[in-house]
């Protein structure tokens, strides 16, 4: 007896603490809410080849890793390199993202999307990326974004594909 007393006690306990409140549920809905409009974003700006809004969410000392395996820091490096890659080899590219992981922690959430970009002009700068036999690169796009104290923005701050 004094065992199931013990066992259902251990139970409550475990109940209360994984328990959330109405509030804790409404801020994580709003931030799920904020990343999926992230990533709209970003599609929509990729998609009109809009390298100012594509880069308008990344951090000033963001830290980006492109599909070639390049690795570069600041808000100006990631701005850049997206206003070459729109006006060359991406240039009228689509793309789409669909969400595969998302977990969210205090000021911290990590996004995972499965990426494919399109009607893109294949070219000797793409040599050695996987393209798939419908003309897609499919490849996995890895966020970390942080929300900032003072304005309360999301914004990423690792990018890796």
């Amino acid at each position: 007896m004094k065992s199931l007393f013990l066992y259902v006690t251990a139970i409550f306990i475990c109940i209360q603490c994984s328990s959330t409140s109405e509030d804790d549920i409404s801020n994580v809905n709003l931030s799920i809410k904020e990343i999926k409009k992230i990533i709209l974003e970003e599609q929509v700006a990729w998609t009109s080849g809009d390298s100012k809004a594509y880069s308008a969410h990344f951090d000033e000392n963001g830290i980006f890793t492109n599909v070639f395996g390049s690795s570069f820091t600041g808000y100006s490096a990631f701005l850049t390199r997206h206003e070459l890659l729109f006006k060359g080899v991406f240039k009228g590219s689509k793309m789409q993202q669909n969400i595969t992981t998302l977990k969210i922690d205090k000021n911290i959430a990590i996004v995972e999307t499965i990426t494919r970009i399109s009607e893109f002009s294949y070219d000797e700068h793409l040599a050695g990326i996987y393209i798939d036999e419908n003309g897609f690169l499919n490849t996995r796009l890895l966020q970390i974004l942080k929300k900032e104290k003072k304005s309360g923005k999301l914004l990423p701050i690792i990018m890796s594909i």
